[in-house]
């Protein structure tokens, strides 16, 4: 017997004598349970089948919105569960391999035949600890992993070759704009790797609590941790496929299409690869949902229609987001370029392009746009000498020398 009717809102209660916006409690929250449900719980769509793992990011200024201290508190809960692999802060793809292989296991189904799964999670204060966005294998082993493969290979030199299966990885992480901005290659914004991402934006707390035991002692408080914890365990034993109800069915249908013709008039690239993956997320948080209150394994109609809220409720900190992450990268991007030419002076362009990779690891694809934006704001020159060009300064540029339009 449950203690709770719905586990999300007994947590969030449980969090309502603390700092952090509700929404950062409210996806940690589901990464906690997504954590606990793990690739044994799915809905299965023949073709391939969505399982309820998330990359959850909680983005805000730094000092401002306690983002460390909302995951810890699901992250502690994990561990306190004892039943749950918890992956490193810090790990690179190579590494993240070899723990999946170590967490692989036999689960018994509901039909009694016994499914191989290799499931972790890792929380991290620190985003770029976890992943290295400057290593496209790292990126591609990510956007693999969180489809919800049945079976997945990978040659690699320390461990051969490595075969997973139904490998799962969920994560719940934090991060600043600044460092978004400052370290995703521009390459990355309309891959796969942020729209699958739900970044979760706030810039302040939702309250001042300025010594968090007695205000906690002040709260008429009805939630108790172990009753969450008991809750909790009770949620990591259900296993199987996940039904969702005519009702719910006639509704997603509906939405789909919805969410099609908004997909086609998405104006940029990187917003467009989150709504195709929209559908995605919503089952993911469904099933959650659903979880949360009952042992059912069913997806209501209602379930489907809050997850889409949830989502439509976050896109505006989302789109923000993204705004950030393109107009400060292109800006910052652009100032190590003028201040890098700066410092070195007039050079050929694959001189420069060299030198401007050995530091940033930018694909020539980006450089060159990163290049477009300095010339034609003039921060930056082209000229001919003799049978080469040289890319300098405006001051540094002879002034017979043949400038290229």
């Amino acid at each position: 017997m449950r203690k709770f009717k719905g586990w999300l809102e007994a947590y969030l209660e449980f969090t309502g004598p603390t700092e952090a916006p509700t929404v950062f409690h409210f996806w940690v929250g589901v990464g906690t349970i997504a954590a606990v449900l793990r690739r044994k719980v799915y809905i299965n769509q023949v073709f391939f089948e969505w399982t309820p793992n998330f990359y959850i990011c909680l983005v805000a200024p730094p000092g401002v919105a306690t983002k460390s201290s909302a995951i810890g508190i699901g992250e502690q809960l994990l561990a306190d569960l004892g039943t749950i692999r918890l992956g490193p802060s810090a790990a690179t793809w190579q590494a993240m391999i070899k723990i999946h292989v170590e967490a692989a296991e036999a689960v018994q189904m509901p039909d009694g035949s016994w499914m191989q799964m290799s499931c972790v999670t890792y929380c991290t204060s620190e985003l770029g600890t976890l992943v290295n966005f400057h290593d496209p294998q790292m990126i591609d082993v990510l956007c693999d992993l969180w489809d919800g493969r049945r079976t997945w290979s990978k040659a690699t030199a320390h461990f051969g070759s490595a075969v997973l299966g139904n490998p799962w990885v969920n994560i719940i992480a934090a991060t600043t704009p600044a460092w978004l901005s400052d370290n995703l290659p521009t390459s990355l914004l309309a891959g796969g790797f942020v729209a699958r991402t739900v970044f979760v934006y706030a810039d302040r707390k939702r309250q001042l609590i300025a010594y968090p035991k007695e205000h906690f002692a002040k709260v008429q408080h009805r939630v108790r941790r172990e009753d969450l914890l008991s809750d909790l365990e009770r949620i990591s034993l259900l296993k199987g496929e996940f039904q969702l109800t005519p009702e719910a069915i006639e509704w997603g249908t509906k939405w789909y299409e919805k969410l099609y013709h908004e997909l086609q008039s998405a104006q940029t690239t990187e917003w467009q690869g989150y709504l195709a993956r929209k559908q995605t997320h919503a089952h993911k948080l469904a099933m959650v949902l659903s979880a949360s209150r009952s042992d059912s394994m069913v997806i209501e109609a209602s379930d489907l229609q809050r997850a889409v809220r949830y989502l439509d409720e976050i896109e505006a900190g989302m789109f923000e987001v993204h705004r950030m992450m393109v107009f400060t990268s292109e800006g910052e991007q652009t100032s190590r370029l003028v201040d890098l030419v700066a410092k070195r002076g007039p050079m050929p362009l694959s001189v420069l392009y060299r030198a401007y990779f050995s530091r940033y690891g930018t694909s020539f694809q980006d450089f060159q746009k990163i290049l477009e934006s300095a010339l034609r704001a003039g921060l930056i020159v082209e000229w001919a000498d003799g049978g080469r060009i040289l890319v300098g300064t405006p001051a540094s540029a002879p002034e017979q020398g043949e400038q290229v339009p």
